[in-house]
């Protein structure tokens, strides 16, 4: 009987796992060949994926083991059993809503402290999670006693044929989708997104030396290592002669177009008042790397680099060595990304206030009252920086906040139909940036109330953007669509007048921009990737902006996707309105800028 129930459950995940990567895989499918991959991957990963569940099965039916052994043993496989589907169905339900499957980003997300709170988890999310997982389980026991699944042994081929098939399908698969790497076959490189955890096999070396010219070559190569030469500020010229204060101010997925006067009346105001970017983008596509471009004005490739060093932001070191006293308060949690370990490192406990009690909006009112006492109590010169979490999804706010009344009430991760209520979802988006609105006017007034705002330097933007679809996808960090990496920028600086610069320009420039605002006599390029973008000869031919798994790089014209989590959608080539193009229609000049980008990477190390 155990042997019964065993093999049963063994034939149940075997047919979860196949029907669930075929019918995901077969969904991207629209030519025969990209089917034809479908029904091979599905066969070849399916193996891969079981083939450690059938040795456990094998040892756990082992006839050496005493009854009591093989009970806890057949208990310990079903729990295994479980937690694979499990698995599975999460892979599927993440992929749905990000574009990515389970990959280190997300076991940062999930092993650091404040990660899923950052994700937007609350207890309606911890809730519905419970009851699908009660659900799961229930469905589960109910094929295990009554879905005799053990019936279709004798219509599987015997070891020796079933061994041969499953090889040629990793062949097959395997070459297939070589083939359509080299020569940017969509369709099938399309269904090879829909398979979870695929491993990727190229042959551009080999199918070269045959002779064969490659569709599209933008590869990097390498990528470049050694030691993080990052400067040291004892190294350097670090006097501010022209000690401002200093106000930055970071909201959440704030995207560009949010900034206008319906939504955003008094921060509009604020940026015509004052100098506005409108052609702004973020030095990420997540608040990892959209936090660390602006402050250290490097590539999103050298985040990893400056955790390993704890290397904290060479413009903060130096407002710190001269005298500044320094603040910072966060709506989230300043160890989720690490930035306790990078960009505030050397700040004092005494000087991080993270509040991250009840909802966004609630946190950022808590903060807001906080920074205002602060910069009415403290003495010149200071830093102060702010990090919102109004626009963070779930996109929460008070009734007062309310411009959209047509909006999705209850907007659970786990039960909610992204697509059927995008436009309900985004309505919620535009009020939480109403609320946000709020809060920053409320900055604006303290900072003119104290008199404060004429000898003070206020920086405002957003960490990245936040996609409804318009490109395919929701939310942001999984691709660099316009709407994930576009964001507002308003510099405030004494006696300054108003303007509109609408160059493309990159988070990598505030750095530069800041230290040149104070008078410290620094060459940009000694620590930063950025420019002053003050100065009237400021000219970027590209941007860079960064994710977890690599870069993009931006033009007016093109972008070149160079991260494999964005450029697994397909779009490694797209022009600047996402559209995806060929190789064969870049300008001379566009090829060069990304020469210039591969030429720069090594820079730091």
């Amino acid at each position: 009987m155990q042997s019964i129930f065993i093999t049963r459950q063994f034939f149940i995940v075997c047919f979860i796992y196949a029907g669930t990567l075929f019918f995901a895989s077969l969904s991207a499918s629209n030519t025969i060949g990209s089917t034809l991959f479908a029904i091979v991957a599905t066969i070849a990963q399916t193996a891969l994926f079981t083939f450690p569940l059938y040795l456990l099965q094998r040892l756990t039916l082992n006839s050496r083991w005493s009854t009591t052994t093989k009970h806890i043993l057949a208990i310990t496989l079903t729990v295994i059993f479980f937690v694979s589907i499990l698995l599975l169905a999460v892979n599927y339900k993440l992929n749905s809503m990000y574009g990515f499957f389970i990959n280190g980003f997300v076991m940062n997300l999930i092993s650091t402290p404040g990660g899923l709170e950052a994700m937007g988890a609350s207890p309606s999310f911890y809730y519905s999670a419970t009851t699908l997982v009660l659900t799961a389980l229930i469905f589960y026991g109910l094929l295990i006693r009554y879905v005799p699944f053990e019936k279709l042994s004798p219509f599987i081929p015997g070891r020796p044929v079933l061994a041969a098939l499953i090889m040629a399908a990793f062949l097959a698969q395997g070459s297939m989708y070589a083939v359509a790497d080299f020569t940017s076959n969509t369709s099938i490189l399309s269904v090879s997104n829909r398979i979870v955890w695929q491993i990727p096999i190229t042959v551009k070396g080999l199918l070269t030396s045959f002779g064969l010219k490659q569709t599209r070559t933008l590869s990097l190569g390498e990528t470049p290592s050694g030691a993080f030469k990052y400067p040291d500020k004892s190294t350097l010229d670090v006097q501010v002669n022209r000690p401002l204060n200093v106000v930055w101010l970071v909201a959440e997925s704030w995207r560009a177009d949010m900034l206008n006067p319906r939504v955003m009346p008094a921060t509009n105001q604020f940026a015509k008042n004052n100098i506005q970017f409108t052609e702004h983008r973020s030095s990420g596509n997540g608040t990892r790397m959209g936090i660390f471009g602006q402050f250290y004005g490097l590539y999103g490739r050298y985040w990893f680099d400056a955790l390993h060093a704890r290397q904290s932001p060479l413009i903060l070191d130096i407002l710190q060595h001269n005298g500044y006293q320094m603040m910072a308060y966060t709506s989230a949690r300043f160890a989720y990304p690490e930035f306790d370990k990078t960009v505030f490192s050397q700040f004092k406990n005494s000087e991080l206030q993270e509040y991250y009690e009840g909802q966004g909006w609630q946190r950022d009112r808590k903060n807001v009252t906080d920074l205002l006492a602060y910069v009415d109590s403290v003495k010149d010169p200071f830093f102060a920086f702010m990090f919102f979490e109004s626009a963070h999804a779930k996109y929460h706010f008070p009734k007062e906040s309310i411009i959209e009344k047509d909006y999705i009430e209850d907007f659970d991760y786990l039960t909610t139909d992204i697509v059927k209520n995008i436009q309900l979802i985004k309505n919620r988006y535009i009020n939480s940036a109403r609320h946000l609105d709020q809060q920053l006017a409320r900055v604006f007034a303290g900072l003119k109330a104290t008199g404060k705002l004429e000898n003070t330097i206020v920086i405002v933007t957003g960490d990245h953007g936040e996609e409804f679809l318009e490109k395919g996808h929701w939310g942001h960090n999984s691709t660099f669509s316009d709407e994930q990496i576009r964001v507002p920028l308003i510099i405030h600086t004494p006696q300054n007048l108003p303007r509109t610069i609408s160059k493309i320009t990159s988070h990598l420039d505030l750095p530069a921009t800041l230290l040149s605002l104070l008078q410290v006599n620094i060459k940009p390029e000694v620590y930063s990737f950025g420019q002053n973008l003050l100065s009237a000869d400021y000219s970027r031919k590209y941007l860079v902006v960064s994710d977890w798994h690599g870069d993009a790089v931006i033009t007016p014209s093109v972008k070149y996707i160079l991260s494999s989590t964005a450029a697994s959608n397909g779009e490694q080539l797209t022009d600047g309105q996402d559209r995806l193009i060929t190789e064969d229609s870049l300008s001379a000049g566009d090829r060069g800028v990304f020469t210039q980008y591969v030429k720069s990477l090594a820079s730091f190390y």
